[in-house]
This record gives structure tokens, C-alpha cells and sequence, in this order.
């Protein structure tokens, strides 16, 4: 519904005020910062060790299994050069931070979405310096 609303008041030409601009513009700047904090704390509570080769696993397909099909498929296709580099940058960048937000609000597993976000983030350092030495 808000995102019908907003459209609605986008088309209708109208603005907002400016004290209630600035502030949605604050609070959507603070929602990246927000979502770190709650996978920060969230980790403080869980124990990886006691689940480690899920994280691993997700991690694993995230960032190499990922940009392999996507090399397969791009490559298939015929896409090569600048192109073939924006999709396997695409197809290895680490899990986001708000699949940890969605799987805590949808009551998820949002352990293992921090745990995996954590353990992606450091794994596409290795694979995304690869693929871009390969493409390079």
C-alpha cells in the first residue's frame, strides 16, 4: 500500500514540506548502519560455531556457484567484455544485509541470514578479486 501511496503522490506533482523531507532523507540514510547493528547483535546471541556449514554452504553457492552460471550463461549468450565483467560482478557481490531484516521480520531464520551474510561478505573478497583478475 505505501508503495502505491507513493506513487500516487509522485505523479500528483505534489512535494513534501521540507522538515519532513529532510527527515525521511535521515532516516533512509540511517537504514544500512541500523541493519548492521541488528546483524551485530544478533551474532552476539549466536553461537556460528554450532552451525557452521550452513553459512558455509549458502556462502559457498552465493559467491562461487553463482558467478559460475553466470559466466556459463552470459558466455553462452555471447556476452563478452565490459558486459561479461558488470554480470559477474553482479552474480558474486555478498549476500545483502537486508535478507537479514527480511528474515527477521518474516520470522525466518535470521541467524543464519547473519551468519551467512557475515561469512559471504569475507568470502567475495577471495572471489570477486579472482573474477575480476580473470576478466580483467
Amino acid at each position: 500500500l505505501s508503495v502505491f501511496a507513493g506513487l500516487l503522490f509522485n505523479a500528483s506533482g505534489l512535494t513534501l514540506p521540507t522538515p519532513v523531507f529532510r527527515t525521511c532523507e535521515v532516516l533512509g540514510r540511517s537504514a544500512f548502519p541500523i541493519a548492521l547493528l541488528g546483524i551485530g547483535s544478533q551474532l552476539a546471541v549466536t553461537s556460528i560455531t554450532s552451525r557452521w556449514s550452513e553459512p558455509i554452504a549458502v556462502s559457498m553457492i552465493k559467491c562461487v556457484v553463482c558467478p559460475l552460471v553466470g559466466w556459463g550463461v552470459a558466455s553462452g549468450l555471447g556476452i563478452t567484455g565490459p558486459e561479461l565483467k558488470a554480470i559477474l560482478i553482479l552474480c558474486a557481490v555478498p549476500t545483502a544485509i537486508s535478507s537479514y531484516v527480511l528474515a527477521d521480520q518474516m520470522k525466518g531464520d535470521s541467524d543464519l541470514a547473519a551468519s551467512s551474510v557475515v561469512i559471504c561478505t569475507g568470502v567475495s573478497l577471495l572471489t570477486l578479486s579472482v573474477l575480476l583478475a580473470l576478466c580483467g
